[in-house]
């Protein structure tokens, strides 16, 4: 359990890091980059309010983009952790010992019964995660690779290649966290 609260710690750290660069990087946009909000335009544009509104829901939506992958992270590390005990404790029993194979039969019973708990209650959540995060993997992959043309300094141009490449690793960081740790729980259900 300590090494689970030690990884969950970890993980809190690292999306709160992902977050204030997420936040900035979004900071930097609103400022290099206006053309990218609503905010800017008429007739939204004189009111100085709904610009505050739009960079504090977008700011919002970097948490709502990071909470459930980091949700999904740890309730697989819990999973991983409970089948680990489950098979440490099976490997423990001597051969001298009687074993009950209904009562251990009717454990993993309990413990796929949870896993497929997971499932339900993380399939709604992990598809809308994957099928947001592959358009935007190709949306920004064009936009790192193909930046739009401006008429100013070149500020915006260097700009919207960084913003491409971050959120590009991020999207792709996403689906390789999701892959990762369910096939870590797949593996373990099947073992």
């Amino acid at each position: 359990m300590a090494t689970l609260k030690l990884s969950s710690r970890k993980g809190l750290i690292l999306a709160i890091f992902i977050f204030l660069a997420s936040a900035l990087n979004l900071l930097a946009g609103f400022q290099l980059m206006p053309d990218l909000s609503v905010a800017f335009y008429k007739p939204w544009k004189d009111w100085y309010g709904f610009r505050i509104f739009c960079l504090v829901s977008v700011i919002l939506s970097c948490i709502v983009w990071l909470l459930p992958t980091l949700f999904f992270c740890l309730t697989c590390l819990v999973l991983e952790r409970q089948f680990d005990c489950f098979c440490k404790r099976v490997s423990c029993l001597d051969s001298n010992q009687s074993l009950d194979v209904a009562a251990l039969k009717e454990e993993h019973q309990k413990l796929c019964e949870t896993v497929s708990l997971a499932d339900k209650i993380f399939s709604p959540l992990l598809l809308e995660v994957i099928s947001v995060s592959i358009p935007l993997l190709c949306f920004n992959f064009y936009t790192a690779i193909n930046p739009p043309v401006t008429d100013d300094e070149g500020s915006s141009i260097s700009f919207s290649i960084i913003g491409g490449a971050y959120w590009l690793l991020g999207s792709a960081a996403i689906l390789s966290l999701i892959s990762a740790f369910g096939s870590r729980v797949n593996e373990k259900v099947r073992s």
